[in-house]
C-alpha cells in the first residue's frame, strides 16, 4: 500500500506486520552533469525558479546533458593526449559555437568547462540573427559572464570572430556546431579545418 505520506509498505496479510520499502539501488537518481539549479538553465528558460526542469523544455536539458558528456570526455582525451591546451588564466581555452542560436549549449559547455571543471574558458557564439547575438549577450551579462563570452552576429563563413585583439590568427581549441541549416554545417567544418 502507499500512504498519505507516499510511504509504501508491503503487508502481511496473516501477522498484519508491515515493512517499509524505499527506494531500490535501480531506483538512484541518475548522475548529471547539470542540474536545474545551475543560474543559466533558469536564464534561458529551461528550468524553472525552483531549480525543476520544465516539462515543455525536458528534450532541450537531455539534448544538452548528453552533448556535455561527450564534451567532457572529448576534452580529457584531447588534453590528455596533448592535442590541445588545458585552458590556463594565460592562456585560456578558446571555444566557439558556430550556428549558437538561442545559446543553450555554448551556455551549457562554458558552465561544464569553467565552472565545473574549473578550466578558465573565453566563448564566442556566432548566429546570422541579431536577436540571437542580443538576447546570449544580455543572458551573459546577467550571469555575469560578458567578460568571458560574446557572442556576434553574422554568417559562420564570415563572422569575426577575433579571440586575442588584434591576432586574426587566434584559433579556436574547440568549435560546436550543432543543427545548423542548409550549408551552415559546410561552412562550419571548413572554417574549422582552416583554424
Amino acid at each position: 500500500t502507499v500512504s498519505r505520506d507516499k510511504t509504501m509498505r508491503l503487508i502481511d496479510g496473516e501477522a498484519k506486520t508491515s515493512v517499509v520499502i524505499g527506494p531500490q539501488s535501480h531506483d538512484r537518481e541518475k548522475a548529471r552533469l547539470l542540474d536545474g539549479s545551475d543560474p543559466f538553465l533558469k536564464h534561458v528558460g529551461v528550468a524553472a525558479a525552483d531549480g525543476s526542469i520544465k516539462t515543455s523544455k525536458r528534450d532541450k536539458y537531455k539534448q544538452v546533458e548528453e552533448f556535455l558528456k561527450i564534451l567532457d570526455h572529448a576534452y580529457d582525451d584531447a588534453t590528455g593526449a596533448g592535442h590541445m591546451v588545458r585552458g590556463s588564466t594565460a592562456r585560456p581555452l578558446r571555444m566557439v559555437d558556430l550556428g549558437c542560436g538561442n545559446a543553450y549549449l555554448t551556455f551549457g559547455a562554458y558552465t561544464l568547462l569553467a565552472n565545473k571543471r574549473d578550466v578558465p574558458t573565453h566563448v564566442i557564439g556566432v548566429d546570422i540573427k541579431r536577436q540571437a547575438r542580443e538576447h546570449n549577450t544580455a543572458v551573459a551579462v546577467e550571469l555575469g559572464w560578458d567578460d568571458c563570452m560574446c557572442f556576434v552576429e553574422g554568417s559562420i563563413a564570415k563572422a569575426d570572430v577575433k579571440f586575442v585583439k588584434g591576432n586574426d590568427d587566434a584559433a579556436a581549441d574547440i568549435v560546436l556546431a550543432l543543427h545548423a541549416c542548409d550549408t551552415a554545417t559546410d561552412e562550419a567544418i571548413v572554417r574549422t579545418v582552416r583554424w
